[in-house]
């Protein structure tokens, strides 16, 4: 893929679903319907701090980030001053496009292939990489899942490192597994192989 970028966006607003990447992806898919058809699109799932009864709270550095080809990139920016209706709702602030950088450790804190079994999973994943003519080192993390209109669907997290820069490209701009739009697959640099296990 060429001329991937993510385009971040700071949110408003108090708390939100834990579990919320379905409603996430439901509420941006009123306003670009292209989200649906362009496989090169990821959402990135929503950080914020625990609160129990399974909330999040957002915080001054809630934030939505879209990883967008360049071509979509400038159309997501009209996503500024929406609301959209994630808990209580939340406000989208204005939109900035980062360029993706290269790091030897990258994360993404939920990766579905559609197995629930971690052997099985790993196969799949190396299988991914193998064919994409890529070799890192893998470590798989915690198991997720996250409920959506369609199904449950599970995964794990997932940490590949000792990449060159090229390769650690190609992964942030492609993904791997399924379910991109619902925050899945998404990687992003990291320092420490402590992210796996949280």
């Amino acid at each position: 893929m060429v001329g991937i970028v993510d385009v971040v966006f700071p949110l408003r607003g108090e708390t939100i679903p834990a579990d919320h990447a379905w409603d996430l992806y439901q509420a941006l898919l009123l306003r670009f319907e292209w989200l649906e058809s362009d496989g090169g699109i990821g959402v990135h799932p929503i950080r914020g701090a625990q609160i129990g009864s399974g909330l999040l709270h957002l915080g001054k550095r809630g934030r939505l980030t879209l990883r967008l080809p360049q071509a979509r990139a400038t159309k997501s920016l009209a996503l500024t001053g929406a609301k959209l209706a994630l808990g209580a709702g939340v406000e989208v602030g204005p939109g900035q496009i980062k360029k993706l950088l290269p790091h030897g450790t990258i994360y993404s804190y939920f990766v579905t292939t559609g197995s629930d079994n971690e052997l099985v999973f790993g196969t799949q994943v190396m299988d991914e990489l193998q064919a994409a003519g890529i070799a890192c080192k893998v470590v798989c993390g915690r198991a997720r899942q996250a409920v959506t209109g369609r199904g449950e669907i599970r995964g794990f997290s997932l940490m590949l490192h000792d990449l060159p820069p090229e390769a650690s490209l190609r992964i942030q701009e492609s993904g791997i597994g399924r379910a991109r739009q619902l925050g899945c697959g998404i990687f992003v640099p990291h320092r420490s192989a402590a992210a796996v296990a949280s």
